[in-house]
Formats: C-alpha cells, structure tokens, sequence
C-alpha cells in the first residue's frame, strides 16, 4: 500500500475536523501561496484571496516581538501579508531567523534555511474554520501554525466542543497539561503507526486566538533540539518565555524515532567491485564455441547474432523507442537467462555517444521511464573495445537505487540503434552460473552485430 506524506496525512485531518463540525459542506476557499526563502528577500505583494464572512481584526503591535533592526539582523515587514521576518547578518554566529505575525500577534525563531510558506489567509472569526496558516520546512522537520479566532477562545472549552465532533483521535486532552509563550497549552503526540514520522502536537490560547503547532520530524534526532528551540521561542510578548512540556510528552516523541517508525540507517555501501575484464575469444576459440549455434537477424530490430539452440529468443517492444530482447530457457517455475539485450532506437546518430563522457551523459538525461538503472543512477565506461565493426563500452551500473555501480554491461552504438547487454554477475546470480555463463557470452559478443 502507498504511504501518504505527513503533510497529505495531516491536511486531510484537518479538512475532515472541518467537514464533521460543520455537517455540511463548505465552499473551497481561494487561496494564495506566498513563499518565503532565505536569505531575506523582498515578499511578493500579492493580495491574498478574499471569502465572504466577518473577518478578524488586525492588530498593530505597538512592540515589535521579532528583533529590533541593528547591524546584527537584516529585517523586512510586508504590509499585505503582515508578517515581519528578520534573518542573521552574514557575520552573525546565530543560524536562527526570526518570524512575527503582526496580524495575529505571534512570533517564533527557527532555523535560518529553513523555507516558509503561508498557505492559507482566511481572516475569519470562527469556531471551525482556520484564519491563517503558517508553514516551515526543512531537512530535519516541519511545522505547522494553524489560527482559529474563535468567539469563545478559553481553551479547554474550545478542545472540548472540538473532542466531541471528531472523537478522541485527533485531540486526546482537553485540559491544559503545558504551558507555551507564558500561557497554558495541551500537548500530546499523535500516534499513527502508518505514519512514517513522530508527530507532536501544540494547542495554546493567548485569550484571543487558539493556536495549533503540529511538527512533524524526519526520523533525525537532530531534529529534537530544533523542535524545544522553536517551542522555547514561540512568544506573544518581546519577551521569549521557555516551554513547559510535560517529560512523558518528551518521551513519547523520543520513542518515535525508534523502530518501527525510524529504522537505523542502511550501512554505508561498499566500494565499486573490480570490473571483470572482458577478453573476447579467438577466431578458433569462437569457431569452437558457436559451431551448432542458431543464427539470429532482425533488419528492423537492426541486429545479428548467434546463439545456443538449446535457449528461445523472446522480443518484447517496451516503448516506442525502446525493445527488450531475452534469450533464455524454461527452468522450473522460471526461466534461465544466457543474455539480455536493450535495444534503443537513435533519432540520428550522434558522434558524442562514442565517447565515454558523451555516452554517460546520455544515460542521465534518459527519462525515468526509460533509463534501465534503478534510481536513474550513473553508469562507469570502465573500458572501450570494438563490436563487429562499431563502438562498444563495458560499462558498470547500480544493482539497486543507491548502490555503486556494480553490475557490468556492454553497450554498442550504432548509426541508429544503441545494443545494452548485460553481462552475468554474482550479484544476480550464483557464482557457479556466472563461470559456466562468462566463457559463453564472450563468445555470444563477437558474434553481435549492429547492422543500423
């Protein structure tokens, strides 16, 4: 089954909060998507959408909670989305920006790189629908900052009528166990096990709005000392008042970064093997080899060769310039491969597939859905040789995603067909099938021939 995102999880929890507290449905809102990436750059001015429905005041902060402009910070304010951001000065050891929402009278510090987004604008006095939305994101988590303005913002009041239309599952406590920015708060850990990253979630009222801080971590532990920061400095004053989680909340998020959520890291791959030298028979080694072998020839296909009669030849058009062909045997419940073959059709030949460079930098900018390595990975031309009169490369390639290039092919360019050929490898298969395999597809590649 296909995993969701922890953003698709939790913005279809959020939109289902909606629909069940609202019973009936409700007009999509327009929205506007306004970026922020550092280092600090002037915001756009785009008006953000307007819906229908009282709207929220907008406060003006007679204090500034975000630093005050001095060589130490470069600071900016946009009108419009009324937000205010101040980033570090080049030279300044600290690696934390600084975010304020002059509307609703927040602010918070976060880590400089990290990229954010206003994903939503309502303005809306409700109970149900979310004002604004705030997002940040980086490698090691994200953070989501949804405002309510609702007529009753006393908190637990507000979380009880929420409990009540959703159920205990997206808010487990009602009653204030935290204190965040100098007021209480709940917090509590959302425990899915189909979701592949702790989350934790912060509800916190400063008697005029209800705020939802839901972090969402990548499995890095270094993400943890990022999340209390952010917590520690979420404010409503200039002055940052440290969080007060509870420790079994801690816990529970440390217990998160452990199996089966966050597996260890996969080990370190290993270096490239050492490429088998292809050393191609002698015209009496070859004669001795092939002499009751079939002859194969397609003109359309653009190849001729020879191979054993005890194996088939099975061709299998993949895409429209793409054709697989397999000579192989049954065996058992399967089939036993002597050699598989990729032929790609050239729009026009092209003198820069004979040369090492040329020929890898036509493998990367194959598309996905016709590049042969797993992952799109890059190839190694480890050796040049010559094929039936044309230009070949015994190249190695990943076996999997990630990997280093470790499993060896042979490629032959033509005018207007490119042959891939993989080669038998223990990584595939037995070391006992890959010694009685080698001496005969040796043999099968002076027999190969790219006619086109």
């Amino acid at each position: 089954m296909r995993r969701w995102s922890p953003f698709r999880i939790r913005t279809l929890l959020g939109f289902l909060l909606s629909l069940v507290l609202l019973a009936c449905s409700v007009p999509q809102e327009k929205k506007a998507l306004l970026h922020g990436d550092p280092p600090l750059t002037p915001i756009p001015s785009q008006p953000v959408g307007s819906v229908p429905g009282p709207t929220t005041p907008v406060p003006s902060p007679s204090v500034s909670l975000c630093p005050a402009v001095s060589p130490e910070w470069q600071c900016g304010e946009n009108q419009v989305l009324r937000i205010r951001t101040c980033m570090p000065s080049a030279y300044h050891k600290v690696a934390w920006a600084c975010y304020e929402d002059l509307a609703y009278g927040f602010a918070l510090e976060y880590p400089a790189e990290w990229k954010w987004t206003i994903s939503m604008d309502t303005r809306l006095r409700s109970d149900v629908k979310i004002a604004k939305r705030h997002e940040f994101r980086g490698v090691e988590g994200a953070l989501e900052i949804d405002i309510w303005a609702p007529p009753d913002p006393d908190l637990a009041r507000w979380l009880r009528k929420h409990q009540e239309a959703t159920g205990p599952d997206l808010i487990r406590i009602t009653e204030p166990n935290a204190k965040v920015g100098g007021y209480p708060a709940v917090a509590f850990v959302m425990d899915d096990v189909q979701n592949p990253s702790p989350m934790l979630t912060v509800y916190v009222s400063n008697g005029q709005y209800v705020y939802r801080l839901w972090f969402t971590l990548y499995c890095d532990p270094a993400g943890l000392p990022i999340l209390r920061q952010i917590l520690d400095t979420f404010r409503f004053s200039a002055r940052a008042v440290p969080a007060e989680i509870p420790e079994d909340v801690w816990q529970e998020v440390q217990r998160a970064f452990g199996p089966p959520r966050c597996a260890p890291p996969p080990p370190t791959p290993g270096p490239a093997p050492t490429p088998r030298p292809v050393v191609l028979p002698s015209a009496e080694e070859v004669q001795q080899w092939t002499a009751n072998w079939k002859a194969f020839e397609d003109a359309e296909l653009g190849v001729r060769f020879r191979y054993p009669p005890e194996y088939e030849i099975r061709i299998q058009s993949i895409s429209a310039r793409r054709v697989g062909v397999s000579i192989d045997r049954p065996q058992g419940e399967g089939r036993e491969i002597f050699v598989e073959m990729l032929l790609f059709r050239l729009e026009k030949e092209d003198p820069q597939l004979r040369m090492p460079e040329g020929l890898e930098a036509w493998v990367r900018e194959l598309p996905e859905d016709e590049n042969p390595i797993p992952g799109g990975g890059p190839i190694r031309v480890v050796e040049e040789i010559w094929l039936g009169g044309r230009p070949a490369f015994v190249i190695q390639k990943p076996l999997w995603p990630g990997d280093p290039p470790n499993l060896q092919s042979v490629i032959v360019v033509g005018r207007e067909r490119l042959v891939w050929v993989a080669l038998a490898s223990p990584l595939a298969m037995s070391p006992e099938q890959v010694e009685q395999l080698w001496p005969l597809q040796m043999a099968f590649l002076t027999t190969l021939e790219v006619t086109r």
